[in-house]
């Protein structure tokens, strides 16, 4: 909506609308191209669109890109996956309805078969709740038949429960506070009480240190969770506090960095910087990008994660899902400051 005007039921208000390239893994794919340093393979994209005018113009782009489009598979009379996002004066989301029930047609495990060798041999596979749960788990199969780690971006609080079946397979998800206590909450559910009923796998002794602002006790317990659960990191984001890394630790000690630990777990706190907030859209799929380009370049975890939030800050301040003033060295550079 326009300065001075809010959402009205049964009518419409004065504002400015804007067609945009979207969708999670896309985001995350042509942020990370920018990101890479010039000797790594360009990411692919193994997705789906219609052959509908957004299709058409999602596929331009990409290409436009210099980027691959032979995974992108074009369903005959499909509607291509879009998401109508409202924004208030601040930039923050107040709204969203995503239609993406084509990917479920569209994307099948043949599909993804086909791939296979480019899955497997990929330093990194990146996965959305976009997609269902037998296309999680397939990948993750594949994946995990050749040693490659897997990064889940959850996407919604609904579809964050949708990699459940393959916790113990990633290497990396990353929720925000929301999304976290639904993984957690559905994980508690689909076990079974031990005797004493208390949740398995769920440490609820206090931490052994204060954790960074904008972290509950009760989120604390919900990484523990998916920890126990057998994922390797939760890269919790925490908005305007930044984010936390997560790691399941064999003697409970942190390697570096802003830390504290708890159970075997460490917790590594890597701060907001501060930014003039233009638009939120793609600020996540950006962290998300920035941090799977430091670890693809080898640097340690939580290095990574400060590239992650540097390319979120550089997000927020635009007005586009993925800002063109990308690069790994300067994204790199400005990360050593933050951590």
């Amino acid at each position: 909506p326009a300065a001075g005007y809010s959402l009205q039921t049964g009518t419409s208000v004065p504002g400015k609308v804007q067609q945009t390239a979207g969708g999670v893994a896309r985001n995350i794919g042509e942020a990370l191209a920018s990101l890479l340093p010039p000797d790594c393979t360009p990411p692919l994209l193994i997705s789906a669109v219609g052959d509908d005018p957004a299709g058409v113009a999602l596929l331009a782009h990409w290409e436009s890109l210099h980027l691959s489009t032979r995974a992108v598979r074009r369903v005959p009379g499909g509607s291509t996956p879009v998401v109508a996002a409202i924004f208030d004066q601040s930039g923050d989301l107040g709204q969203c309805v995503a239609d993406v029930e084509m990917l479920d047609r569209g994307l099948t495990i043949e599909w993804i078969r086909r791939f296979t060798e480019d899955i497997q041999r990929a330093p990194v596979v990146l996965l959305d709740g976009n997609l269902s749960p037998p296309m999680l788990a397939e990948v993750s199969a594949l994946a995990a038949a050749a040693g490659v780690p897997v990064w889940f971006e959850p996407v919604s609080v609904p579809k964050s429960v949708r990699c459940l079946p393959v916790l113990r397979g990633l290497a990396f998800v990353s929720p925000n506070e929301a999304e976290l206590l639904a993984m957690a909450d559905a994980l508690r559910a689909s076990r079974p009480r031990p005797e004493g009923g208390r949740s398995g796998g769920v440490c609820e002794e206090p931490a052994a240190a204060p954790l960074p602002q904008g972290v509950t006790a009760e989120m604390r317990r919900a990484v523990d969770a998916l920890l126990a659960a057998g994922v390797k990191h939760v890269v919790l984001t925490l908005g305007s506090h930044g984010a936390l890394l997560c790691t399941a630790t064999s003697d409970g000690s942190a390697g570096g960095g802003s830390a504290t630990s708890s159970n075997k777990h460490s917790f590594q706190h890597v701060p907001a910087l501060p930014a003039t907030v233009v638009n939120v859209n793609g600020a996540g799929d950006c962290l998300v990008a920035g941090s799977l380009a430091g670890i693809i370049s080898g640097c340690s975890a939580v290095h990574a994660l400060a590239m992650g939030v540097v390319a979120g800050k550089r997000a927020v301040e635009s007005p586009r899902n993925v800002p063109q003033d990308l690069s790994f060295a300067a994204i790199s550079r400005e990360a050593r400051n933050i951590h």
